[in-house]
C-alpha cells in the first residue's frame, strides 16, 4: 500500500540561506507558503514499483559509488532508484488513468515544506552539516551508511515531526516545477552536505 499524510498549509524557506549548507548551490533563501497537499510517507519501495510501472532499473544501474563491489538485487521494503524523471512521469499518468484519485510528484516548495517540516535549518533534525552523529539517527547518507551497498529499507530511521521518512538521503527524490524538474535530497551515497 502507498501511505499518504496530510501535510498542512505553512510557511517554508526555499533555497540556502547564507552560511548554511548549499549556499552558493540553492537560490539564496526565500520564503513561500505553501497550501496543503498529500505526501508519501514512505519513499516508494521497489515492490511497489513492479506493481506500478513493471520495471526493475536498479538491477542493471551503476550507481555504486566508485570502487564498490557487490551486485544489487530488487528487495521488496528498499526504495526503487535508478528511475528516470520520463518513467516516473509516464507511471504516474498510467495509473492516474480511470482513477478518481491521481498521484502526483511534489513541487520544490512542497518538498521543502515536506522535508523540513516547520523547520528553519538546514536538515529537519538541525543545521550541523558535518555531524554523523547528529545525522545518524535520521539519514541513510555517506556518513552513516557504514558498508551498505545500496539503499537501506524504507523507515530504517526515524521520521521528521510530520512523520515521514528519509526525507535526507537514502535515494534521491524528484520534484516539478512547472517544466523543470530537480532532484531533491541526497541519496546513501552522497555526503550529508547533499542531503
Amino acid at each position: 500500500k502507498l501511505v499518504f499524510r496530510l501535510i498542512p498549509t505553512g510557511t517554508t524557506t526555499l533555497g540556502a540561506a547564507v552560511g548554511t549548507v548549499g549556499e552558493g548551490v540553492d537560490a539564496s533563501a526565500s520564503s513561500a507558503s505553501v497550501s496543503r497537499f498529500y505526501c508519501g510517507v514512505f519513499e516508494v519501495t521497489q515492490a511497489q514499483w513492479q506493481l506500478i510501472a513493471g520495471t526493475t532499473p536498479w538491477i542493471t544501474a551503476s550507481v555504486l559509488p566508485s570502487g564498490a563491489g557487490g551486485t544489487l538485487t530488487t528487495d521488496s521494503d528498499k526504495p526503487a532508484y535508478s528511475l528516470s524523471e520520463d518513467s516516473v512521469d509516464a507511471a504516474v499518468q498510467a495509473h492516474n488513468n480511470g482513477k478518481s484519485y491521481h498521484l502526483g510528484i511534489p513541487t520544490n516548495l512542497q518538498w521543502e515544506r515536506a522535508c523540513r517540516a516547520d523547520g528553519a535549518t538546514s536538515f529537519f533534525w538541525g543545521s550541523d552539516a558535518h555531524s554523523r552523529t547528529a545525522a545518524l539517527p535520521y539519514a541513510v547518507v555517506a556518513e552513516t551508511a557504514g558498508t551498505a551497498l545500496g539503499p537501506s529499507a524504507v523507515a530504517h530511521k526515524q521520521p521528521n515531526v510530520f512523520d515521514l521518512y528519509d526525507t535526507h538521503g537514502n535515494v534521491w527524490e524528484i520534484t516539478h516545477t512547472g517544466l523543470n524538474s530537480h532532484l531533491r535530497g541526497g541519496a546513501w551515497f552522497d555526503p550529508l552536505s547533499q542531503a
